[in-house]
């Protein structure tokens, strides 16, 4: 699938934002049954991205919500009763310059929104599982280029193998 964005379009319309704030709205954290000496092996991770234009006050604010769960066996969906179940969602704020456009900067600024929320989402990830008494869920780095392949504004959830080595940690 062709992507509808280049990098160098993304970047040349993220060149007109100004990113005013990021703020965690909410935080969930929940460890369900772990099997005595067993950790869930298999991680599914889904995110969503509300996008509100003030044209008025030339601001975009984007609300992302990251859910992440592990489990025994393999998932297409998020399930809350899993083992261990993560939710982050963050407010980003965002001022832009110049009216052409906005639909193209919009989809560019969902790139750069999910680029400027993922540290704080893994440090959440990490943060809550540490404080569960689970060894650190390893959240991946985000690849822009994956993003703008699959389209940015509907990324794709994301089901995979947790590392062994993190998977026996305990």
């Amino acid at each position: 699938m062709k992507p509808d964005m280049s990098l160098e379009e993304i970047g040349q319309l993220v060149s007109r934002l100004k990113l005013g704030q990021i703020r965690l709205l909410e935080a969930h954290g929940k460890l369900g049954t772990i099997t005595a000496g067993k950790l869930p092996d298999n991680a599914h991770q889904e995110m969503n991205l509300n996008t509100t234009l003030d044209k008025k006050k030339k601001s975009i604010q984007v609300i992302a919500t990251y859910n992440v769960t592990a489990a025994y066996e393999p998932s297409e969906s998020i399930q809350e009763d899993a083992p261990i179940f993560v939710r982050g969602k963050f407010l980003l704020q965002y001022e832009y310059t110049g009216d052409g456009q906005l639909d193209r900067l919009i989809k560019a600024m969902q790139a750069t929104a999910i680029m400027n929320s993922w540290p704080f989402w893994r440090e959440l990830v990490h943060s809550l599982t540490v404080r569960m008494g689970v060894p650190p869920f390893p959240v991946p780095l985000v690849n822009l280029s994956e993003l703008v392949d699959q389209g940015v504004t509907k990324p794709k959830p994301v089901t995979r193998k947790l590392a062994a080595k993190a998977a026996r940690q305990r």
